[in-house]
This record gives structure tokens, sequence and C-alpha cells, in this order.
């Protein structure tokens, strides 16, 4: 019998970009009620009912070397499950690479300033969650696909 996820000892990362300061990247205002819509559903009691300081939230002023905090928090902490879910603007560089744009990203140098999806594959492979789960909602997701090629622990869903 399988038993569901325990919320104690799993973490989420939400991240959402719902604005940004390069006049190239358009705003995604729906990002913010997504993430916030999520987050709602993933520490309801009747549902999976994580603990809300297992769950972090980041949305409007999103940094790169925020982002990498709280996944690396996260997959240090997370024995069960690590979900880590990004809604904004993904950004193409080679043909199997991506950037996850954050408020200061510019189109035209996004690993200056995003966040490189190896960063991603980098913290999930450190994690010593029995599951992890990837959840890409942006654009050019499935470049991600390829360039992660994880373990069979790791669910990657991409709205490709």
């Amino acid at each position: 019998m399988t038993s569901l996820a325990s919320g104690q000892l799993s973490r989420a990362v939400l991240i959402g970009v719902s604005s940004f300061t390069d006049p190239d990247l358009y705003d995604l205002p729906s990002v913010t009620n997504n993430v916030d819509t999520l987050h709602g559903m993933l520490t309801h009691p009747d549902w999976w009912g994580i603990p809300l300081e297992n769950c972090a939230r980041i949305k409007d002023d999103v940094s790169a070397q925020r982002v990498r905090e709280l996944l690396r928090e996260a997959a240090r902490s997370a024995e069960d499950v690590l979900l880590v879910y990004y809604a904004g603007h993904g950004l193409p560089l080679d043909p199997d690479d991506l950037v996850l744009a954050t408020t200061h990203t510019r189109q035209k140098s996004p690993r200056d300033s995003g966040v490189p999806i190896d960063d991603i594959r980098d913290v999930f492979l450190s994690s010593r969650a029995r599951t992890r789960v990837l959840v890409l909602d942006c654009c050019y997701s499935g470049r991600a696909l390829e360039r992660l090629r994880l373990d069979k622990a790791t669910a990657t869903l991409a709205s490709v």
C-alpha cells in the first residue's frame, strides 16, 4: 500500500514572476494569482496540508539570488517531496537550454540575472527528497526536459 506524501517532510518552492523591468519582457499579471492559488491548495489541511513554513512563495520583486537561496534551502530539508513551480518568462538560449526570467532579467542577456535551468538541475540532484517535481509554466519549457536529464525520482511537467 502506498501512502500519501508527508507535508511535514516535504518542501515546496513557488516562484511567480509577473512584472519585469526590461521593456522587452511584457508583464504577466495572472502569475501572482496562480502562485497564491497553488499555495492555498498545497497548504490546505484537506488536501496535501503542507505546513506554511514548508511552502515558500516568492513573487513580485523576484531576484535570481533569492530564488537560488530558497531552492537550496528546500532541497536540503526535503525528505519526502521537493516541489518547485515556476511561472514567468522562459528565455531560450541554445536549442536545449533555458533561462527562467526574474524581475530584473534582460532579454538580451538573460543568463546574467536569470536562473539557468542548469541551476535547477543541480538543486534537484543535490536533494535527498524521495520524489522531486518540477512544474514549468513558461514559454520554451520543453527545452528544459532534455537539458535536465534527471533520474527516475524526478518528474518534470512543462507547459509546451
